[in-house]
């Protein structure tokens, strides 16, 4: 043996020893609940959810799932017996039970967890069989099988010793209240005794402790991030669902790690989802989360225009207590609402970007918005001074890959997401080779331009940390990170129709005018404030309020509002907002060194400059982006609003016409609301039954045109006769969208909205008796030989059944028209249907049935309205010595 081995290192093996378990239970406990059946009939003949709910019910501290069975008895100490049991003594008597019936006893204990155990034991002596439950968990078995119910015998026990029984998985004993319960089987209906007693031991968790998070990142329609770090390396799972009570999916990423990146995908969009947050590092657990506090919610489906509030934040670094009053303002203001995206602007952490920085500005500031919001960030500058970044990017996790929209980019340095109609964009204006990058180099402006390209939202945010207008703690003339800016990185933001640009690095408030074109022009030229002219760089020069304004004094007065700014959808140059949000964590003074609480000296496309701590809140629903700056003290001191694009409706205001009598037009409305300064074409298709050109003119192009400034039309459409019998025509005018690139994108955006009434019908009538026609013989062309036709044998011709309201198919013969002698005159009766205009209905008489005439023929009604519509009439003439003639003439114009 040894000389074998001498040839080979030796190897030697120490037992090293076990961690020694705490009782977490021990035996004789006191507390227990228990329910002893006596009678042998069945608990869940109570309640048909007993099986499943007796050992998991909500009770004292614990909380469970609901439950409404039989009552337990409270406050019995262990161990429980009846008969003679080996080994058990003292502790709560039973009564005894009749042998001949199945016999099963329901126990349960609460108990605290401390700070929660791992590496559970458990020691069982049960006569004659056991389902051991902890936190609504099967444990362990001792004798049984499933299923665990009333009428479950079990193996012959013993009766003497506690015996250690294996656990099924890894449970642990979680912090703060718990609940084990046990359900002790009889072997056979016979048995004359019945008993238990366990100790539970484990081992204390101390040590693994969740301490940073959880925090959401890259959220999505379909995903989410959620992020934690623990002290020790432990496994990462997480349950979640759609309330804190029903987290029944689970999440569990490979592996064992300190840093736990859990991305739930397969999500359902615009979706709430509440989450907890587990790791176990095999002898301790620790958890966040399973409350009302932790949930999140994926964004709505891509394209969707759901209102959408977002939170900016600048330059948040700091630990003050200003900084935190800015936070607190914001909770404030937005009360329940929810937080949709938030946005921070780099410098998130002084002075060096460390990581125990990032803990006390970002995690221990903002705990309640970082679990229910995903964080989006650019990064700063005091980022880059550790590491060239490293602890910035370790702690964040945004999409490199286009997987929440936009352009892969490779890189978490600069990336772009998409949340419903808004297209992000994040701009790296630090690193070297980024922010100073150039066009044909295939690097960050390269992708920034088939970013912008390949978007097809209607509005583009972007985010960076260096600017290209300031002149508060720097100034943008001369400070190189933001000339470079304005050198490649703002012309591409422009031409392709970005909406907003928002940056931080100058800790002041400033916010542009709507502005187009004051940069370098894709090149290397001059861009300063000196070469700013406002007849070719103004867009719009109000303040873009109907609110207000900042008065001379620094503070927002509510009168002076200039009217939104407005500008056309799908359009590239038609005007950015530029706005510098990085007094977030601290004030700094203007580049000229005033403190003054306006800025003295403001670069010429600012129309506001504040020396006020403070963040941004932007809200955008459908074509409006309303934004405000609220300051630490919850005060409004700036307001704008950007409407971009059009939204038309249609209405039809008279949506009835017919083919015969006065009612000759149907009318339809046209309403155009938004930016609406813009001479603008809009797309509609028609439908329905009826034909443009046959039914009724004009025959609509499906374009429709209007002035600027113009806010509604009216389609008018005119009847046309025909001669069929057709039966009612609808006419349908439908809007449609319409898209175009923008400045030779590859993506076509939406030009215009469409209302919710996007759509409107009318109808157009046959005259009546082509609508009777239509009823009874269907759709034909008559002519006066068909009308002639009898049809249906009954001696009235179709006219005649128009006439005196017949119907095809039954006999009508006494509807036909009758003639007498009464007194000294000559009566013809008959029916009328004045419901049909067209239709002539006269009585004539004749001498020789040469010529006709109505002299001398009295025409009067004759009786009540008939059910078929028709009115009874009579018409007469005096007898004379001559011999005469009467008839009744019809006549039908079509």
């Amino acid at each position: 043996m040894f000389s074998k081995l001498a040839h080979h290192s030796l190897i030697l093996l120490c037992l090293l020893p076990l961690a020694k378990a705490d009782v977490v239970i021990p035996k004789g406990a006191a507390g227990w609940n228990y329910l002893h059946v006596t009678d042998g009939i069945d608990p869940a003949t109570a309640d048909a959810d007993f099986t499943t709910t007796w050992f998991h019910p909500t009770t004292g501290g614990y909380v469970g799932g609901d439950y409404d069975g039989p009552a337990f008895i409270t406050e019995a100490p262990a161990p429980f017996h009846y008969g003679v049991v080996d080994g058990l003594a003292g502790g709560t008597e039973l009564p005894s039970v009749g042998t001949g019936i199945d016999r099963t006893s329901y126990f349960y204990l609460v108990f605290d967890g401390g700070d929660g155990f791992g590496g559970l034991e458990l020691s069982l002596l049960a006569d004659d069989g056991a389902f051991v439950y902890l936190n609504g968990t099967l444990i362990a078995r001792d004798g049984v099988d499933d299923p665990d119910t009333f009428q479950q015998l079990a193996a012959l026990g013993d009766e003497s010793a506690y015996d250690e029984i294996p656990l099924l998985g890894t449970p642990v004993v979680q912090p703060g209240a718990n609940l084990l319960a046990i359900s002790v089987h009889q072997n056979t209906t016979l048995s004359s005794d019945l008993g238990f007693d366990l100790e539970l031991r484990g081992t204390p968790v101390s040590s693994l402790q969740i301490v940073r998070g959880p925090y959401l990142q890259s959220g999505g329609p379909d995903r989410m991030t959620i992020r934690w770090r623990t002290d020790q390396p432990g496994t990462s799972v997480v349950h979640y669902g759609d309330a804190p009570g029903n987290l029944d999916s689970t999440f569990i990423l490979p592996g064992s790690s300190t840093e736990h990146v859990a991305t739930l995908t397969g999500l359902a969009p615009d979706t709430t989802f509440f989450y907890q947050v587990e790791t176990t590092d095999g002898s301790s657990t620790a958890a966040a989360g399973g409350d009302a506090e932790h949930h999140f919610s994926t964004s709505p489906p891509p394209g969707s225009r759901k209102p959408t509030r977002i939170w900016v934040t600048g330059d948040t670094g700091t630990t003050t207590a200003a900084k935190q009053d800015v936070y607190n303002a914001y909770l404030s203001r937005t009360g329940a609402a929810a937080t949709d995206v938030w946005l921070m602007l780099g410098d998130n952490a002084y002075e060096d970007g460390t990581d125990e920085e990032f803990q006390a500005a970002l995690f221990d500031a903002y705990p309640e918005l970082l679990r229910k919001t995903p964080l989006w960030s650019c990064i700063g500058n005091h980022e880059t001074v550790t590491a060239a970044g490293a602890p910035y990017l370790d702690l964040h996790t945004f999409p490199t890959a286009g997987e929440i929209g936009g352009v892969p980019s490779g890189t978490e340095r600069y990336y772009s997401f998409d949340h419903g109609n808004i297209h992000f964009i994040a701009i790296d204006s630090e690193t070297a080779g980024n922010y100073d990058d150039a066009p044909g180099n295939g690097g960050m402006i390269d992708w920034l331009e088939d970013d912008l390209q390949a978007t097809d939202k209607d509005w583009i945010i972007a985010y960076m940390h260096h600017g290209p207008y300031t002149r508060g703690t720097v100034d943008s003339d001369s400070t190189d990170h933001l000339v470079e800016m304005r050198h490649y990185v703002v012309p591409l933001l422009e031409q392709y129709g970005a909406d907003l640009v928002i940056y931080g690095h100058s800790h002041v408030y400033e916010r542009s005018m709507l502005i187009n074109g004051h940069h370098s022009a894709m090149s290397l030229a001059d861009s300063s404030s000196t070469t700013f002219d406002p007849l070719l760089h103004v867009v719009d020069g109000g303040n873009g309020s109907s609110v207000g304004g900042v008065d001379a004094t620094s503070n927002f007065a509510t009168d002076g509002g200039d009217g939104p700014y407005q500008k056309p959808a799908a359009a590239g140059g038609a005007g950015t907002v530029y706005v510098t949000c990085g007094a977030s964590g601290k004030l700094s003074g203007w580049a000229n060194g005033s403190w003054d609480s306006l800025n003295p000296d403001p670069h010429p496309v600012f129309s506001t400059g504040l020396l006020a701590m403070g963040s941004l809140v932007i809200e955008i629903d459908g074509n409006t982006l309303h934004a405000i700056y609220i300051d630490q003290w919850n005060s409004l001191r700036d307001d704008f609003t950007i409407i971009k694009g059009s939204t038309i409706g249609i209405s039809a205001a008279d949506p009835d016409f017919s083919e015969q009598g006065p009612d000759d037009t149907a009318v339809f409305n046209l309403t155009r609301s938004g930016a609406i300064s813009f001479a603008e074409d809009f797309l509609y298709q028609t439908g329905g039954t009826s034909t443009a050109g046959v039914d009724f003119s004009p025959a609509l192009s499906g374009t429709t045109s209007f002035a600027a400034g113009e806010t509604n039309r009216q389609i008018v459409l005119t009847r046309m006769k025909d001669q069929e019998a057709e039966g009612p025509e609808s006419i349908g005018i439908e809007l449609v969208t319409a898209a175009t690139t923008v400045a030779g994108g590859n993506a076509p955006r939406q030009r215009y909205f469409l209302a919710a009434e996007a759509s409107a019908e009318a109808t157009l009538d046959d005259s009546p008796s082509q609508q009777w026609w239509f009823e009874s013989f269907g759709a034909a062309t008559p002519g006066p030989e068909e009308w002639k036709l009898d049809t249906d044998g009954d001696g009235l011709s179709r006219i005649e059944e128009l006439a005196f309201g017949g119907s095809e198919g039954t006999n009508d013969r006494d509807r036909a028209p009758s003639a007498d002698r009464e007194g000294n005159r000559f009566v013809m009766r008959y029916f009328r249907r004045p419901s049909i205009p067209e239709l002539s209905v006269q009585v004539q008489r004749s001498a020789d049935l040469s010529a006709w005439e109505t002299d001398g023929i009295e025409d009067d009604p004759d009786g009540p309205v008939q059910p078929a519509g028709t009115e009874p009439w009579k018409s007469s003439i005096e007898a004379s010595g001559d011999a005469g003639f009467l008839r009744l003439r019809l006549d039908l114009e079509n």
